[in-house]
């Protein structure tokens, strides 16, 4: 599995979402954008960059870099730098779907799912 994540400016999130995926997630490798993270933070993820644009564009970078290096059936799952897994992730979320999201209806127009959750697979990503 592969996580990407962004966190902008604020490392309280850090430790607690690392935390839970630690607990949560079966063997992971993570993946983060840290703008204006301290590097003693930024330390707890496997690979963690500085990278320019927006929330979205963040996240394309980073699973771009994933889908160089992972296989076509690793899990990729996205998550907002302030969102952490609650229990077991794994294929069974996927429900035999080749994605599974949140939606937040309020964002309407939004042109993808909403990152505080999001599973596919690399080969379909």
């Amino acid at each position: 599995m592969h996580v990407v994540t962004v966190h902008w400016r604020d490392p309280r999130w850090v430790a607690p979402q690392v935390r839970f995926m630690r607990r949560h997630l079966p063997e992971h490798r993570t993946w983060a954008a840290v703008e204006g993270i301290p590097a003693e933070d930024a330390a707890a993820f496997d690979v963690a960059l500085e990278l320019d644009g927006t929330h979205p564009e963040k996240l394309n970078d980073l699973a771009r870099r994933v889908v160089e290096v992972a296989a076509p059936d690793d899990l990729l799952l996205f998550l907002d730098g302030d969102a952490f897994p609650i229990a077991r992730v794994d294929t069974s979320i996927l429900g035999g779907r080749a994605l599974a999201a949140v939606r937040r209806d309020e964002n309407l127009g939004d042109p993808q799912p909403h990152p505080c959750f999001c599973l596919t697979t690399v080969g379909y990503w």
